[in-house]
């Protein structure tokens, strides 16, 4: 629903990625910050540097500010890079990350980079220095991030600490901002990257192999890219985030979805069709999903044994959108694994706000007519997952009261902790159900199963008048969890305004 997808969005900003990871070591390094003061500036070119600049520098910091003499400041860099010429070295970029190019139109594309004026960042910095480069987070002009791509060795990343590379996407607007955020985290050296790219990381000379974490959010990509990066980081990949996109020409080739009596048996001929990959170091995977058509059945070959963490984001602009006919694909691929259903412990099925809205028949119906789902699909993916502590339902998940009852007496999810539903009327039933789950109540006498409190609540409503509002956080604050709650008064969102009732 359109509240909580604004949080999770802003949440996923990509200038909340920007700020940079301090090496250990940066604060007793000899540094120098650019541009230099004129007065500073004017002793270096003197041949008499001040007292901190006689040893070898090796920290160097860019503040954004605009740079009128950037040719001097340009000659004083490359003396001091020379003199440094035995030593470690970090380059680091400052930047506001509440800020976009938009808000600062004083300054030039160079005088942000640095690579794009009388620094030619890559073969002056970065390719001279990549043996010794411990730290490196800089901002690069279009022409000047492709050619480090063509030029970077692959075993070059492999070497440096830390690094993070952010692309200047300018488009000529006053709103302009940087571009997408992909982050990749490798095996040897423990070293870090922060790309920010416009284009999958496919088309770079990216070792995939040794990765254990693969962070590509906002980069739309296919269902072979998708598979391709899982295949070739199978042996080492801990945790991944994916944004994977249906082909258009596909669905329209497939206008309908899969039958609902035939999509197991059509699960089974693609899972017999395609060679299994065996993922045993995956243990969480986020993965958005637009024009998947109901389960991305890409992933029926993924075995991931160690997944504690499933993740998924989803919405469709080409076929009726509805979450219950995917609950059983979803409990079908966590039950091909067993370890894996024994090892989840959160589980989080979320609608996806994209913009604009194609089809605005996202969801099919109306809520006046459409009967409640049956229950026993969600119950069947709930039981398929008994280690679960963590849940969140999107709106489009109805859960009706026998799965409440049986939440109370630990018939389903013992272990939970953390809960995240939506309910169109009466969310007394939800709190009655926490509260007696937490007193210990609703156990039959012969029974004898533990059951974990519910320390933290997420529930979705839809916006009530301002006296019943009151009352509810009034009911909510009286539950005292541990962990806190949090009440969301949703309004019909702009997917699905008949189908799911909220904001009447």
């Amino acid at each position: 629903m359109s509240a909580s997808r604004a949080n999770q969005m802003h949440l996923l900003h990509p200038f909340d990625t920007l700020n940079p990871t301090s090496c250990e070591s940066r604060e007793n390094q000899h540094s120098i910050t650019f541009p230099l003061s004129p007065d500073i500036l004017r002793t270096h070119l003197s041949g008499n540097p001040p007292g901190n600049c006689v040893s070898e520098i090796s920290s160097f910091t860019f503040l954004p500010q605009a740079v009128d003499n950037l040719d001097e400041q340009a000659i004083v860099l490359r003396s001091l890079l020379q003199r440094s010429s035995c030593i470690q070295l970090s380059f680091r970029f400052v930047f506001n990350a509440d800020q976009s190019l938009g808000n600062i139109t004083n300054l030039r594309v160079e005088d942000l980079a640095y690579g794009g004026g009388m620094i030619d960042i890559v073969n002056e910095i970065i390719l001279p220095n990549i043996d010794r480069l411990h730290y490196l987070d800089c901002l690069l002009t279009p022409t000047v991030y492709s050619q480090l791509l063509e030029c970077l060795p692959d075993s070059s990343l492999l070497a440096l600490a830390d690094v993070n590379i952010t692309f200047v996407h300018l488009n000529g607007q006053p709103s302009s901002t940087f571009g997408v955020h992909s982050r990749f985290t490798f095996t040897r050296g423990r070293s870090g990257s922060n790309v920010m790219n416009p284009f999958p990381p496919l088309t770079a000379a990216l070792p995939l192999q040794p990765m254990t974490n693969i962070e590509l959010g906002t980069v739309c990509i296919s269902p072979d890219q998708f598979m391709t990066m899982m295949r070739q980081s199978r042996d080492t990949l801990v945790k991944g985030f994916f944004c994977v996109t249906g082909s258009t020409h596909r669905l329209q080739q497939h206008p309908n979805p899969i039958p609902h009596h035939h999509h197991h048996h059509h699960q089974q001929q693609q899972q017999q069709q395609i060679r299994p990959i065996q993922m045993h170091s995956l243990t969480s995977l986020h993965l958005r999903l637009i024009n998947t058509n109901h389960f991305p059945t890409f992933l029926l070959p993924i075995y991931p044994p160690a997944l504690s963490s499933l993740w998924v984001e989803w919405t469709d602009q080409q076929h009726t959108f509805e979450w219950d006919a995917a609950l059983p694909s979803y409990t079908h691929w966590l039950s091909i694994s067993p370890s894996s259903s024994n090892t989840l412990e959160q589980l989080l099925l979320m609608d996806l706000s994209i913009s604009p809205v194609l089809c605005a028949r996202i969801h099919g119906g109306s809520s006046s007519n459409l009967p409640l789902p049956d229950y026993t699909q969600l119950e069947t993916l709930l039981r398929a997952v008994p280690k679960l502590k963590s849940l969140f339902l999107p709106p489009g998940i109805r859960v009706p009261l026998p799965i409440l009852t049986q939440m109370v007496n630990g018939d389903l999810l013992p272990h939970l902790q953390s809960l995240s539903l939506a309910m169109l009327r009466d969310p007394d039933i939800v709190f009655n159900m926490v509260r007696s789950r937490n007193r210990n109540e609703g156990r039959s006498s012969g029974s004898a199963r533990a059951r974990s409190h519910i320390t933290f609540l997420n529930l979705m409503v839809p916006s009530p008048s301002p006296d019943v509002r009151r009352d509810l956080l009034v009911k909510m604050e009286g539950m005292n969890l541990e962990k806190g709650y949090r009440l969301q008064f949703l309004k019909a969102c702009r997917t699905c305004l008949d189908h799911c009732g909220f904001g009447r």
